[in-house]
């Protein structure tokens, strides 16, 4: 994760000033900013992940809402600083906000009819549980999905349905904890 990536950038960095290393520091620094950019709260980033468990999960229209908005806001960064990596990472994510959001209408509605869906090893879902959430993205998703990522998007739902997102006071002390220790972007 980034948290590790940031340790090690900055004990690169402190070494590569000691010895005088202009590779080492620059090295460093490359570590610095890209674990520091994964940690920016966008989705796919681990930021955004961090965020999005926190709040966003609640609730189908709120996880859109938040996909959408980080997608825009990472397609104006992307044409601030004219990075077409971003460009495309952005429009990726705004191409298959549609998709999420059916996946996260599924799991808020199985969840709402008291689906029991928990794994009994956390290593696999039940098989009467699997052919629930199955059954419904086949009402919910075009005819010619592929089994293959039907089986994902079984993995996601079952995932999503199993998230329980802290409470108030411990998603604004995480909040804070995320803010504290995100570094400057």
């Amino acid at each position: 994760g980034p948290l590790p990536g940031i340790v090690l950038g900055a004990l690169a960095g402190a070494i590569g000033l000691l010895l005088g290393e202009p590779t080492v520091v620059n090295a460093a620094l490359l570590m610095l900013f890209l674990n520091g950019f994964n940690l920016l709260p966008f989705l796919p980033l681990d930021g955004g992940w961090v965020v999005h468990a926190i709040l966003f999960v609640r609730h189908p229209v709120i996880d859109v809402v938040f996909r959408v908005g980080a997608a825009l806001c990472l397609l104006g960064l992307a044409i601030l600083s004219m990075d077409w990596c971003l460009g495309s990472l952005a429009v990726f994510m705004l191409l298959v906000a549609p998709t999420a959001f059916r996946l996260s209408r599924i799991a808020h509605r199985l969840k709402e009819e008291g689906l029991v869906a928990r794994s009994l090893d956390n290593d696999s879902i039940p098989d009467e549980t699997a052919l629930e959430i199955l059954a419904e993205l086949r009402r919910a998703l075009p005819k010619q999905t592929p089994a293959k990522a039907l089986a994902q998007h079984v993995a996601n739902v079952f995932e999503m349905f199993n998230a329980e997102p802290p409470g108030l006071l411990a998603s604004l002390a995480l909040l804070v904890v995320y803010a504290v220790t995100k570094p400057p972007a």
